[in-house]
């Protein structure tokens, strides 16, 4: 089964509920590596459509403190996604991010890429892909 394949198999088995099936964002997976990753994250609207994320870096790595973050977003409404590449670095522990106007209103829900110093794929680090936050009140886009 190729890896596209073996994930939306998970997510069809997994993060669809009810009848017509809805669509839950906080079991909705991008990647299943397991590896080093930020903890205790957090998404929070402010107006004009800034969202502040902060997190616990979770490694004392440098290697890992030092790599960019990125931050995949979702529109729980419309399932439209925004990537933001390089957004932070994962020392940082915050950073805050802008989303289309068309997205007031709307639950987001966070997944946070990082890097794993500590397993290669390649020769190269491992990139870990997991829902951190929202899906909640406080990610309703202002």
């Amino acid at each position: 089964m190729s890896p596209f394949n073996k994930i939306t198999s998970i997510n069809v088995r997994n993060a669809f509920a009810g009848d017509p099936p809805v669509l839950d964002h906080t079991k909705v997976v991008l990647c299943e590596f397991e590896g080093s990753s930020v903890f205790n994250a957090s998404i929070s609207a402010q107006p004009n459509q800034v969202m502040d994320i902060a997190w616990d870096p979770n490694t004392q790595n440098p290697d890992e403190l030092a790599s960019l973050l990125t931050f995949v977003l979702f529109n729980c409404t419309t399932n439209k996604a925004m990537i933001y590449t390089d957004a932070a670095a994962r020392a940082d522990g915050s950073a805050s991010v802008t989303v289309p106007i068309e997205w007031v209103s709307a639950m987001t829900a966070l997944h946070i890429a990082t890097t794993d110093y500590t397993q290669f794929l390649s020769n190269t680090p491992k990139r870990v892909i997991k829902f951190k936050a929202g899906v909640d009140l406080a990610s309703t886009v202002q």
